[in-house]
């Protein structure tokens, strides 16, 4: 019996030695997938049963993988004890500390890992520097943000990516949209989270009380079988691209696959095309924006040559409708470590992550502008709007200027983060920050032309008021009727410009709403000045029977009289008209009154009197004829009109506008 027992026990031990070695085999196996969320189980249970390094390593990175920042401190404390020699081990519970924003423990342990480590000390000297970076930023707030997590798009799921597209936005979100319960054996679940697949939705958004619908599915025409995230739209929103997922094996992988991004695109909603610049079997190609007129794409690629992990490149579109060669956009904007999620505001301002300069943690988000061909004035956005966590797909939906603060303007829109104040992890976040100009100079270009035939006009004299200060700047229009004029950013301008025989025109610039940052175009059109030709003045109103002008003609009084003082030297008829109903004797009384009222609020404001002729026509100049009386009402109205006519230009004072 004693014999029997001992056999039975070493047939239990060797069976429950192999259950352990044949659990731990499927965490590898798990593992190698990509199956994080599984391996991440399987290991645990190996650990606890059996404290292998290599489960406890492999905890650490699968909590790393999925997020799981908390889980991915706790774990990385236990390797420092358990592998405490090991400098990768420091490493990665440095990486921890500082995603969970424990900065001066953090520092320490890339202290440790710098002192360990062969040739890694110029690493972690910059991390040690982040961490400074974001003590400083923490202990010393200056950025003037607000952040709030959505309330209504977010979810305990992912959900990051907004974009404008229509009255609503397009984001990305790996909600469950087909079932709810979710099996993480499901070849609809992500092995790497355990979770479903990410896809486009679409939120739509009213504007008059900020809200926002119910998201439904954005389009089964472009949502493939794995992830689809990622939109952008030209400006036109008849173009779309986007990012699909794949996995893959190749030689060098051998069973094991490799998830990879591709860009699909497509216009006029017509089936989905690949990128030219696609390469499933040797680098991945996402995260797609591009330019409003949709000619240039912004893309992310980890193709060999670069300056880091990831890339941010770009192409043009040709002529023939074929993508150019694509360019890295250099080391101003790309580092040693990995750039995503570009997003443009205009076509002069990019906004980007990186995990490859000197920041708070995880994927920070950077400003940069283009100026004289290049891009470079690199911002990092400040604490709230960066965190220890990952931070990106800022986009811009208005921008303002900012009185008290002439060199800043501010922001408003929304990005994306996993920190921890969201529901899931990644969530949608709204913003406003006040932040530094774009550029010290605007350039405001057109071409004057002829409003009636569009013809260009040369010698057009431009004259800029600066708001604030008073002071005032003149240019012409060269002789194709072209013009350039500089401006300062977040300034207000009165601008007018004069031409002999034209009327002048009179507009008003506000350079802090302006999104597009290196030219505004503006092509300035003329009426002529012809004689004797009447101009009708709308919204001209009365009571009934009375000269007195309802309060409703104030808008077009004053335009008739900014068109007096910024015409000096013309002289004008003022008249008015009645309907062909009633008394044609007092009718013309009426009329009369009515145009000198009008005559007198122009005088009264500063205009020689002598440059106005009040007549009064009552009833016998009418637009329709109604002998026979059966005009309508529209054509009465027609009739009742007050108009002007210049009757004569004093040339001398023209000479100043040649």
């Amino acid at each position: 019996m004693k014999r029997f027992l001992q056999i039975l026990f070493l047939l239990v031990f060797v069976l429950d030695v192999h259950s352990v070695q044949a659990q731990f085999e499927k965490a590898n196996q798990e593992f190698e997938q990509l199956s994080y969320a599984t391996a991440l189980d399987l290991y645990k249970k190996d650990f606890e049963s059996n404290k292998r390094l290599v489960s406890l390593q492999r905890i650490a990175e699968c909590s790393k993988k999925m997020k799981l920042y908390k889980e991915w401190e706790s774990w990385s404390s236990k390797l420092v004890q358990f592998d405490g020699k090991n400098p990768e081990s420091f490493l990665m519970y440095g990486q921890a500390l500082l995603s969970n924003g424990k900065y001066m423990e953090a520092k320490q342990a890339f202290h440790l890992y710098g002192r360990y480590a062969n040739g890694k000390l110029g690493e972690a000297q910059f991390l040690m520097a982040s961490c400074d970076s974001a003590i400083t930023q923490l202990s010393n707030p200056v950025s003037l943000a607000t952040v709030k997590p959505h309330d209504v798009l977010n979810t305990p799921y992912d959900d990051w990516g907004l974009v404008k597209y229509r009255e609503g936005f397009v984001f990305s979100s790996d909600r469950p949209w087909e079932q709810k319960n979710i099996d993480k054996n499901d070849h609809k679940v992500y092995g790497w989270t355990g979770r479903p697949f990410l896809k486009l939705f679409y939120v739509e958004y009213n504007k008059e009380n900020n809200s926002f619908g119910n998201p439904t599915l954005f389009s089964d025409f472009f949502n493939g079988e794995y992830h689809t995230a990622g939109a952008a739209f030209n400006d036109r929103e008849n173009t779309v691209f986007f990012s699909r997922t794949r996995f893959i094996t190749t030689p060098e992988t051998g069973n094991k696959p490799i998830l990879r991004n591709e860009i699909f695109m497509s216009e006029a909603w017509k089936e989905a095309a690949p990128f030219k610049y696609n390469s499933i079997l040797k680098y991945s190609v996402g995260d797609p924006a591009c330019s409003a007129d949709g000619k240039r794409l912004y893309f992310v690629s980890d193709m060999p040559g670069g300056y880091g992990g990831s890339d941010i490149y770009y192409c043009e579109l040709g002529p023939d409708k074929e993508w150019g060669p694509f360019k890295n956009m250099g080391p101003e904007i790309n580092t040693s470590g990995d750039e995503r999620f570009p997003t443009l505001m205009g076509d002069n301002v990019l906004f980007f992550s990186s995990n490859g300069r000197i920041g708070m943690g995880g994927l920070d988000i950077y400003r940069a502008t283009f100026e004289k061909n290049k891009w470079g004035n690199i911002i990092h956005m400040d604490y709230p709007i960066n965190s220890p966590q990952d931070d990106f797909g800022l986009i811009v939906t208005k921008i303002s200027s900012v009185p008290e603060y002439p060199d800043k303007v501010k922001l408003e829109g929304f990005f994306a983060s996993d920190r921890f104040d969201g529901k899931g992890s990644d969530d949608i976040y709204t913003y406003t920050c006040i932040t530094p100009q774009f550029q010290k100079e605007y350039i405001l270009k057109g071409r004057t032309m002829n409003k009636e035939t569009g013809l260009p006009i040369s010698g057009v004299t431009i004259s800029i008021m600066d708001i604030k200060t008073n002071s005032v700047t003149t240019f012409k229009s060269d002789d194709k009727g072209d013009y350039v004029l500089p401006l300062k950013p977040n300034r207000e301008y009165e601008i007018v410009m004069k031409r002999n025989n034209y009327f002048a025109s009179k507009q008003r610039l506000n350079t802090g709403d302006k999104l597009s940052v290196d030219a505004l175009q503006a092509d300035l059109k003329f009426d002529p000045i012809v004689l004797d030709r009447t101009k009708r003045l709308n919204n001209i109103y009365y009571d009934v029977n009375k000269a007195t002008i309802t309060p409703e003609s104030q808008v077009e009084l004053d335009n008739l009289l900014s068109v007096m003082k910024e015409n000096p030297e013309i002289s004008i008829e003022l008249s008015a008209h009645t309907d062909s109903r009633g008394d044609a004797t007092a009718n013309l009384a009426l009329s009369q009154k009515r145009a000198q009222t009008i005559a007198d609020y122009i005088i009264a404001h500063g205009v020689a009197a002598n440059r106005i002729i009040a007549k009064g026509y009552g009833k016998t100049k009418p637009l329709v004829s109604c002998d026979n009386g059966d005009c309508s009402e529209a054509e009465h109205a027609l009739n009742r009109r007050t108009e002007f006519k210049v009757l004569r230009v004093n040339t001398s004072m023209q000479a100043n506008n040649k």
